[in-house]
């Protein structure tokens, strides 16, 4: 487990986006002792917690209604946000944030959106179905696709029940 490796001191860097695992993690992984010993530790929150203080760097992190993002909705569909409010702290959204880590650190959330959506480079083509997107607030057709599959309801008790260490009856 991660608690293991920070306890084995195999953990240099470590960086969390969002969360309080300082103060939600399982009491017996004692993890706010633990952090203290990774030497590089970075933490993206909304605002300071205990894991923001026990951390060598904290970032404010944008409100979802300060940034730009394209998450996917539970079946896959691609949607988008956009700001509706200017960010108030000069924080990062998680998009920025992972950016920057890829040597980007002036990324900002508009762009990374819409070079994913784009899949590389914007160009004209692009323009028109970004406005289409913009429009309808979702990505037509980015659905996870899935296919016709079939189960032999034996096979498959059997399986499930290889697992069980008590006598089923």
């Amino acid at each position: 487990t991660l608690a293991d490796l920070i306890g084995q001191s195999k953990v240099s860097d470590l960086v969390m986006i969002g969360g309080n695992p300082a103060f939600d993690a399982p009491a017996d992984l004692k993890f706010a002792k633990l952090l203290k010993k990774v030497p590089n530790s970075t933490h993206l929150s909304y605002y300071q917690n205990e894991t923001s203080r026990l951390s060598k760097w904290h970032l404010n992190r944008t409100h979802d209604l300060e940034q730009w993002d394209d998450p996917r909705s539970y079946e896959g569909t691609i949607t988008l946000t956009q700001p509706m409010i200017r960010p108030l702290h000069d924080g990062k959204s998680a998009n920025e944030f992972l950016a920057s880590f890829l040597g980007d650190f002036e990324a900002k959330g508009f762009d990374l959106v819409q070079e994913s959506l784009a899949g590389g480079a914007v160009d004209a083509a692009f323009s028109k179905k970004w406005h289409d997107y913009l429009y309808i607030g979702y990505v037509r057709g980015s659905e996870f696709k899935y296919g016709n599959f079939s189960i032999d309801h034996n096979t498959a008790l059997k399986i499930a029940l290889k697992g069980l260490r008590a006598p089923v009856i």
